[in-house]
């Protein structure tokens, strides 16, 4: 069961739900509690906002502009895969078996907002870079929203 708590001005914690009220004082007196808080991960927002407006406009402008990929025209998947090379290599591994050095990635999913959002401005200078190409903020509707949320 997840559990939603406020944080009061004096310090404590009060459940954000009837439901969650009802659990807290269905607990023995005494009973310790444990809460894992969540650490500075890149948001839901920031997610969606690299998916669907940063990947989706890279990939838009690049096949409209006739960029591919040894022949390929450009997905959101395969602008990821080839970010992710670009950006989020973490480390190589020497494997004998097949005699060659096997990348392993750090996941967007790892990174904190900071680091996320750098990954972001470097996913836009890449392609302004690269192909010349300038992946606009978006103005209007709901990318305008997403993209506020994230300037907080």
């Amino acid at each position: 069961m997840k559990i939603a708590l406020r944080a009061r001005a004096d310090g404590l914690l009060e459940p954000n739900s009837d439901r969650g009220l009802d659990w807290v004082q269905s607990q023995p007196s005494g009973a310790l509690i444990t809460l894992e808080a969540p650490k500075d991960a890149r948001s839901d927002a920031q997610n969606r906002y690299m998916w669907g407006w940063v990947y989706a406009n890279a990939v838009k402008l690049s096949n409209e502009a006739g960029y591919t990929i040894q022949g390929y025209m450009w997905t959101k998947d395969l602008a990821h895969a080839a970010m992710r090379e670009c950006f989020l290599i973490e480390s190589e591994l020497w494997c004998e078996n097949i005699k060659q050095y096997i990348k392993v990635y750090k996941s967007t999913s790892k990174l904190n907002s900071r680091e996320f959002s750098n990954y972001i401005q470097n996913v836009k200078e890449w392609f302004y870079t690269n192909y010349d190409i300038s992946i606009p903020d978006p103005n209007d509707g709901y990318w305008l929203e997403v993209f506020k949320e994230l300037e907080r």
